[in-house]
């Protein structure tokens, strides 16, 4: 389960230093979002300070986390991102691993991510990787991040849908972690968080979907958004949550 990135004394010298000698408007307004959350700001104040949106401000500082700042920086200003290849994650040694495993593949799928990588290590673009891969460029992304993080192993693993780490998540949770849930929400008074709140902790109890929304008046949609928010990046995330919207069945 993810948890809160915590930036050291050593990384805030560093961004703050980026901030001073960034002279490019749009890069400067990206550090921005990593220094205001280094210094301990909540989403909804960093959405006040440069406008990025809570979910803006959490690929910008997962981009940070995966690629870190040189990288952060040097990310091109344009519509659809693009990452550069990184040379580090295709030494020989791994390229000759990829092709043996490519040859000896035993199904069409473990094949075909073999495949992507060896693409993406001669240089191709995401795009082009996905399309002479036959799948997603979204798809193609998870796969050149799952290698980077972990390895061959990640790839070699059944690839695992949302539902389902969601589901896994919510089975393998902690006596503290349940009781993180129930003591939090003693002290939470806003409408939504209590919501939001309410809705992770009837999943731990093993409710459904349909339990869920019928407890909370929640909408399908926000429902799952919680689940996945709460999984994915932790509590803290659920609650400062800086959207106001109310999902709310009618």
């Amino acid at each position: 389960m993810a948890t809160k990135y915590t930036f050291t004394d050593s990384e805030r010298q560093s961004i703050e230093k980026a901030c001073k000698q960034v002279r490019d408007p749009w890069t400067l307004r990206r550090l921005k979002v990593l220094w205001f959350r280094a210094l301990g700001k909540s989403y909804p104040q960093i959405t006040r300070e440069v406008g990025y949106s809570p979910s803006q401000i959490t690929r910008l500082i997962r981009d940070y986390q995966e690629y870190g700042l040189d990288a952060f920086i040097a990310m091109p200003h344009t519509g659809k991102r693009k990452y550069a290849t990184h040379k580090s994650n295709f030494t020989p040694e791994r390229v000759a691993e990829l092709k043996h495993r490519y040859k000896t593949a035993t199904t069409k799928g473990e094949a075909r991510r073999f495949k992507v990588l060896l693409l993406r290590s001669e240089g191709y673009t995401l795009k082009d990787c996905a399309l002479k891969a036959g799948i997603t460029e979204a798809h193609t992304f998870r796969l050149v991040r799952a290698y980077r993080q972990n390895g061959i192993s990640a790839i070699l693993e059944k690839p695992c849908n949302r539902a389902s780490k969601i589901r896994n998540a919510f089975e393998g949770l902690t006596e503290q972690q349940r009781a993180e849930l129930q003591n939090i929400q003693e002290t939470v008074t806003d409408e939504l968080a209590v919501t939001r709140l309410k809705i992770i902790q009837l999943r731990a109890e093993h409710k459904n979907y349909k339990q869920i929304m019928e407890a909370t008046g929640a909408s399908k949609p926000l429902v799952s958004r919680v689940l996945r928010r709460y999984v994915e990046l932790g509590l803290q995330a659920v609650l400062e949550d800086g959207r106001t919207t109310r999902h709310y069945r009618k």
